[in-house]
């Protein structure tokens, strides 16, 4: 196999994900021309919520199905469905019952509607995992442009509120998955396949809670940012870090891709020649037109420029992490899987929180390519250790 099976499914990935990045950006910049702000907030709290429930909901399958995907083939694929979309509405139901904040309302059609796209949500991520896991990761780009059109019942649906918002996101995910479900429905046996499950669970509960413990400083920095530099700074930190998780989104693919190969040779060399490559043209391009990409949201977007860059000097050493995770997955070894991914998050948070006093926003960025930094190099000493790694 040749460089080119790597890019051209790495491509594709990447680019299913910059739509979906890119229409997100499109949903909500709509929605804040027919929408009141108290609209917009129930709405994002409820979409925000949908969101980590699709990822606790997943309990680490959908590395398993990409995984193992040649040996259970459609029972992965339909374990993974029905645990996932279960869990998805369980989630969704606990936390519709408890109305935090009265976020739903008394509208029990509000309710109804929550389930519904919890559900439409759980199919659609799981097909997703599927186009990879089977080499039709085209389908996956086709998707996310059916999703992309989201965008569409905006403003149909103004006079609805929050719900029309919430309605409007559910359409894109039911376009998205009834062209996914087409498409690869043949590949999708429904089933509870116990042997999957006792397979899959070593490698991918290590990925799971390592993913989760990823995310806690993802939520945790914004409220942090809140209480120690004010709103302004926050909205200039989340439209920078954006920005910069859209420039990670191809070294995120590739590692996806990754998982898919039986054993860890020259495509893991491979690979790391691309990040390189990626790396080197990341710094270029920010130093080049990151202040013009923050200026499309407005001039004082570019205060998080600094940070920014930050975050550029650090994808390659992200990349190292990423390409490093996904070598040790396919290799089985949860423990080091799970130290490491600790070691990342935990850093990440405790760097980025102690340089925050001192260079504001930029210190996050710091603390972020500081906490890869530290993690790549751990996975090299593994890398040197032929019996650990």
């Amino acid at each position: 196999m040749e460089l080119r099976d790597l890019a051209r499914p790495t491509l594709h990935l990447t680019t299913a994900t910059l739509i979906s990045a890119i229409t997100g950006l499109i949903f909500w910049w709509a929605a804040s021309r027919f929408y009141s702000a108290g609209d917009i907030g129930t709405a994002s709290a409820v979409i925000s919520f949908l969101n980590l429930a699709f990822a606790v909901s997943t309990l680490g399958l959908n590395v398993g199905l990409i995984r193992f995907y040649g040996e259970f083939n459609g029972r992965g694929a339909g374990t993974t469905l029905i645990i996932m979309t279960a869990l998805s509405l369980v989630l969704t139901g606990v936390y519709g019952i408890l109305n935090p904040g009265k976020a739903l309302g008394r509208e029990p059609s509000f309710f109804g509607l929550l389930l519904a796209t919890a559900a439409a949500g759980a199919l659609y991520n799981v097909l997703g995992y599927l186009s990879v896991a089977s080499g039709k990761t085209r389908t996956y780009v086709e998707m996310s442009l059916a999703y992309g059109l989201r965008v569409i019942p905006v403003p149909l649906m103004r006079s609805l509120g929050a719900p029309g918002l919430l309605g409007s996101f559910g359409f894109g995910l039911v376009l998205g998955l009834s062209h996914g479900w087409r498409k690869l429905r043949s590949h999708i046996v429904p089933c509870l396949d116990r042997e999957f499950l006792r397979a899959s669970f070593g490698v991918s509960l290590s990925n799971y809670i390592g993913n989760i413990v990823n995310l806690l400083p993802v939520y945790l920095m914004p409220t942090i940012i809140l209480v120690e530099l004010g709103r302004e700074w926050t909205g200039y930190y989340y439209v920078g870090f954006t920005l910069g998780n859209i420039i990670l989104v191809p070294i995120t693919a590739l590692s996806t891709i990754l998982l898919r190969e039986e054993r860890t040779g020259q495509k893991f060399r491979e690979a790391l020649l691309l990040i390189l490559i990626y790396w080197g043209a990341s710094v270029v391009g920010i130093w080049l037109f990151g202040n013009y990409a923050l200026l499309l949201f407005g001039e004082g977007y570019t205060r998080a420029m600094d940070m920014l860059k930050a975050v550029a000097l650090g994808i390659g050493p992200a990349g190292v992490t990423y390409v490093g995770l996904a070598k040790l997955t396919v290799e089985k070894k949860p423990v080091y899987i799970s130290i490491l991914n600790v070691l990342r998050g935990g850093l990440f948070l405790l760097i980025g929180y102690l340089l925050l006093g001192r260079y504001g926003i930029a210190g996050v960025g710091m603390g972020w390519s500081l906490a890869h930094t530290a993690t790549g190099l751990g996975i090299v000493v593994l890398w040197k250790k032929p019996k650990s790694f």
